[in-house]
């Protein structure tokens, strides 16, 4: 609730930023505290061992979707543009705590980008659940989503009244052309006629028809994919510049190929490391005809010294590389890009190429999820000990990206 009174800043506090789960923080009574409901600019005070706003954040806009107070996929929907890009960009310095330079790529648009949605279906009811809460919030479109993935959400809404009880997970996902329905749990039936599904799949675990997006890339329902097509296309062209003039590079937790294919295609050798499953099949599809060897394992128990490789990319789950990186940083690879999609473990990892004998050159943040508190974090490593000249390539800048150095909290 957004309240307002006369009571002087000193016995309240302002939020001044976001931390990583995305909850407002701010300094009240002298301690820095987390503000559940709290946004750049709240002024809030401390009632029952809570905080609550009292004074809403100028910041604060009409939100764009009518359902984001409740379905939780848009944390920060009606947070104002630059506020949110400047607040992200603190959370992310706060928790890498150094000096490097720092570029935001923001999306070219602030909704209509996610080409993969999950909704939950609770008998005939269709929706998302609130954040952090058992509740659906029913939906009837999402405008976070890509038009045809959308369009495939507004087209399964008549069905649902015919799917009697049950629950199940629902996935929808785009290459950019076709759309792929996958259900987990109760099966929904869907007539072929009612929508123009490129596969279908009933069950976690059956393989639907692969999709070929741009006839290059194979993937299927299961397989990880970036959920921004646009970002993901810039990033993975970053990736490529950063490494150019690199002999082989070792991708490690790599997909269906999103780096590897494309390195190979410009004739770096590459080893990609994917555990077995969906990914790695569709990874061993992409690799036919490149410089590209597919090893199906965890990367946990790959061993780096089996491979040379000057160039090392890696894209790690949530919770971070951890050792993995540290093993494959002492073959002592010439340059290195290391993904992170939460800021407090690419922080972990940032600070073990640190301590491996790396500098970081450059650090780029790519607005993959617009409208919520995620950010993808890359930071561009090189050896310590290669001697640093003007002729240096640039770090890659990302197209349209803000100016500047590293922001300070």
């Amino acid at each position: 609730m957004l309240e307002s009174d006369d009571r002087p800043l000193a016995e309240r506090g302002r939020v001044d930023g976001l931390s990583p789960d995305g909850t407002g923080s701010a300094v009240v009574h002298g301690r820095r505290v987390a503000v559940p409901a709290g946004w750049p600019g709240d002024e809030v005070e401390e009632v029952g061992g809570a905080f609550r706003v009292v004074v809403p954040s100028p910041a604060r806009l009409a939100p764009l979707c009518e359902w984001s107070d409740r379905c939780g996929g848009c944390d920060l929907d009606g947070l104002d543009g630059a506020v949110r890009a400047d607040a992200l960009q603190g959370m992310v310095a706060r928790a890498f705590r150094d000096e490097v330079p720092t570029r935001w790529v923001p999306s070219p648009q602030p909704r209509e980008t996610r080409a993969r949605i999950t909704l939950s279906r609770q008998g005939s009811r269709l929706g998302f659940h609130g954040r952090r809460s058992h509740e659906l919030a029913e939906v009837t479109s999402c405008i976070a989503a890509r038009p045809e993935v959308d369009a495939a959400l507004r087209a399964l809404r008549p069905l649902a009244s015919s799917w009697g009880d049950g629950e199940s997970q629902i996935e929808v996902r785009s290459d950019g052309h076709r759309v792929v329905l996958r259900v987990d749990g109760d099966p929904v039936p869907v007539p072929a006629a009612s929508v123009a599904w490129a596969g279908v799949v009933d069950r976690v675990g059956r393989r639907g028809d692969v999709a070929q997006g741009d006839a290059t890339m194979a993937w299927g329902p299961t397989a990880f994919t970036q959920v921004h097509l646009e970002l993901n296309a810039q990033l993975v062209a970053d990736v490529v510049a950063w490494l150019d003039g690199c002999e082989a590079a070792l991708d490690l937790y790599a997909g269906i190929g999103n780096f590897s294919v494309p390195l190979a295609r410009r004739g770096i050798r590459v080893t990609a490391v994917e555990r077995p499953g969906p990914s790695a099949e569709a990874l061993r599809a992409n690799a036919a005809g490149l410089p590209l060897s597919v090893l199906a394992l965890d990367a946990e128990r790959f061993d780096p010294s089996r491979v040379p490789f000057d160039a090392l990319v890696i894209d790690p789950p949530r919770k971070g590389a951890g050792d993995v990186l540290r093993r494959a940083l002492r073959n002592r690879p010439r340059r290195v890009v290391a993904i992170a999609c939460h800021p407090a473990s690419g922080a972990r990892d940032a600070a073990i190429a640190v301590a491996e004998g790396y500098r970081a050159v450059a650090r780029t943040l790519y607005d993959f999820f617009p409208g919520t508190h995620h950010v993808e974090t890359v930071t561009w490593f090189e050896r310590t000990e290669r001697r640093v000249t003007a002729s240096r390539p640039t770090p890659p800048r990302g197209q349209g990206g803000r100016g500047g150095g590293p922001r300070r909290r």
